[in-house]
């Protein structure tokens, strides 16, 4: 049935700037096109929205949130308990303010509302849309996906990475301020401003928040860029009020001890040698838009919000992507960028010894000075950067909430983009599989002087390298090194060192108790690769009765994913007697999966070739249960290939 007249909408996403933006922009827009009536926004206390959304004149109510991903167990544990209590917050707001659509940006303050609007879809007859501004989202937005109407997505790649397949790229919705072409004459603005009419200026923010090594690096590089001829910083210190880290209170004294009596702590300027004022910090730029306008070069994080505002306003960036966040989105965000030549990027480095993350300030100037004395490369960056935007995005995001709130499905994105890291990824693995495939000879060579080297990196991706190593040259001698990190190496890393044992030549000593710890892991993964290693070994593992009620238990368990069930069920034939197996296999004769049913399929014909199914009369009855139908678009049927592989292993003489 078609809405007419606005309707009343929740806005919810939050933590920084970078998620609250997004939802007031779209809000801007709701309300321009007459979708958008009444708006509340729920939030966190104590957060970016609880400074910038009141300015904005819109409502807000808080709900209890926090974040998944980066915590042991036990801290996700909490999470989940505080974002239940969330949830059960959040259907109070969602019960009293009775909307017809939720629009989500992300950050895990929006998690507990998307859970209540999906739980009250029914009664209140809402629409939740979700929109998605990093290039890879973080695990609870991946996870909101699937509870979405529908994913506005402002990377083109970003339907790899997310779960639902409602996805529309619309680009990244900036504010209004962003895409008004003001009467303001460039001069003007920057007398009005405050900003000497013919110097470079630099525009220095780490967001809503602040960003601790963006503020302590540039603290230490002004030195040096005082001694810039025409140069003026401006320099946003950040919102960040906490125990952790306060912008304000760690950056003056970092800047006084700098600089020296050339700062002046009270008004936050700075002079340079010849006495010109170059540097002013302000705690927050609520009027950013007109900084942004204003300067020649931009300096901050790489969250989406602050790519896009770069794209539409043209303005040459240096990104500083916050390392280690969910999925490393901000390092995918700036480096998609600069694949287009769109900005540049400067990493931020992992802190050692305890010490915080840090950017290296004599490379933060240089790159500040060598884009401050060459305007021509300036020029290309801002025309890159303006090449890139997407000015449609409002539009095409308002007219496709419309056509929800009318009931009738957008056209969502069809085009899955692989993103180039994802193929660079891909090429060393071919590389592992080159080293598997062919004699020894030079590379092999060459990679065995790498094991060790790779194996002692302190980063996690150097780390993985060695361990995809060990298992493509069987390194038998390592193999201890990888049974020993299963206990202390991220998720990843415990997959692929399991993988790398099962390409072990024979079953080594510690083989059995690793593949008990990887059926029990968390990470689904590690227990599917835990049953490769049980099933390229079966007589030495199968032999363990530990492993056998380990296999047994995964296969049973409905909570399981379909890959590990469907990997259980293939070793289950390996490692079980057949009285066990059988009755195992009963029940997925007549799974709804499909895959699961393959999987049956494949133990049987294993099972009737190794001579370890002997009852044919039993096989035969439990093949005639069997369902071959299968829901995919394929002329090929699978699932009926092998159907027929089993009736023919059944029909072939037993060994």
């Amino acid at each position: 049935m078609k809405r007419s007249g606005p309707v009343r909408v929740v806005l919810t996403g939050g933590g920084t700037g970078g998620h609250v933006y997004p939802a007031l922009a779209l809000h801007e827009a709701l309300v321009e096109a007459g979708i958008a009536g009444e708006s509340l926004y729920l939030g966190i206390r104590g957060r970016a929205e609880e400074v910038i959304v009141p300015r904005h004149g819109l409502r807000l109510g808080f709900v209890r949130a926090a974040p998944v991903a980066g915590s042991g167990l036990l801290g996700k544990l909490r999470a989940g308990v505080t974002i239940a209590g969330g949830v059960l917050q959040a259907i109070g707001h969602l019960l009293r303010f009775r909307p017809k659509l939720v629009v989500a940006t992300g950050g895990y303050a929006s998690a507990p509302v998307v859970f209540a609007a999906f739980l009250l879809r029914p009664w209140l007859g809402l629409r939740i849309v979700l929109d998605e501004q990093n290039l890879a989202p973080g695990l609870l937005n991946k996870a909101a996906s699937l509870l979405a109407d529908l994913v506005l997505v402002a990377f083109r790649e970003t339907p790899y990475f997310v779960w639902s397949t409602r996805c529309l790229f619309t680009g990244y919705p900036v504010r209004a301020a962003y895409r008004e072409v003001g009467e303001e004459e460039p001069a003007a603005l920057r007398r009005r401003l405050g900003v000497p009419e013919e110097a470079t200026l630099v525009v220095v923010s780490g967001g809503s928040l602040g960003s601790r090594s963006i503020n302590r690096a540039l603290a230490a590089a002004l030195p040096a860029l005082a001694e810039v001829p025409g140069l003026f910083i401006v320099h946003g210190l950040g919102l960040a009020r906490g125990p952790e880290y306060d912008a304000v209170a760690d950056s003056l004294p970092r800047l006084a001890a700098a600089l020296g009596e050339r700062f002046d702590a009270a008004s936050r300027t700075a002079r340079n040698a010849a006495g010109e004022l170059f540097y002013r910090a302000t705690e927050y730029f609520h009027d950013f838009a007109d900084w942004q306008r204003a300067a020649d070069l931009v300096v901050g994080r790489a969250g989406a919000g602050a790519l896009a505002e770069t794209m539409a306003l043209g303005r040459a960036m240096i990104a500083v992507p916050k390392r280690g966040l969910p999925g490393d989105h901000q390092e995918l965000n700036a480096v998609a960028l600069a694949e287009e030549g769109a900005v540049e990027v400067l990493f931020e480095r992992a802190g050692l010894g305890g010490e915080v993350d840090q950017v290296p300030a004599e490379e933060l100037a240089a790159a500040i000075v060598a884009l401050a004395n060459d305007p021509e490369r300036r020029a290309r960056l801002a025309a890159r950067a303006r090449a890139l935007d997407t000015p449609e995005s409002a539009r095409l995001a308002t007219e496709a909430i419309r056509l929800l709130l009318a009931g009738r499905e957008p056209a969502t994105t069809s085009a899955i983009v692989e993103p180039a890291f994802v193929r660079f990824q891909r090429q060393y693995d071919s590389l592992v599989a080159h080293l598997e495939a062919t004699p020894r000879g030079l590379y092999h060579r060459l990679y065995d002087a790498k094991v060790d080297e790779y194996l002692a990196a302190g980063d996690e991706a150097t780390v993985n390298r060695g361990i995809k190593l060990v298992g493509a040259l069987r390194r038998a001698d390592r193999y201890p090194e990888l049974i020993a990190g299963l206990a202390r190496w991220p998720g990843f890393l415990r997959r692929n060192a399991l993988a790398a044992l099962a390409k072990a030549e024979r079953c080594g000593e510690g083989f059995a108790a690793a593949a008990e710890r990887g059926l029990g892991d968390s990470y689904w993964e590690v227990r599917r690769e835990a049953l490769a290693l049980i099933l390229r070994f079966p007589a030495e593992l199968g032999a363990v009765p530990a492993l056998g009620r380990g296999v047994e238990r995964l296969a049973g368990r409905r909570r399981e994913g379909f890959e590990v069930r469907g990997a259980a069920l293939r070793a289950a034939v390996a490692v079980l007697d057949e009285r066990r197996f059988l009755a195992l296999a009963a029940p997925f004769a007549t799974e709804r999966s499909v895959r699961l049913r393959e999987a049956l399929l494949d133990a049987v014909a294993r099972g009737l070739e190794s001579g370890r199914l002997r009852d044919r009369m039993a096989v035969r009855l439990l093949l005639e249960r069997v369902v071959v139908t299968t829901s995919e678009f394929s002329p090929s049927f699978r699932i009926r290939e092998r159907f027929l592989a089993a009736a023919r292993a059944l029909e072939e003489e037993p060994r």
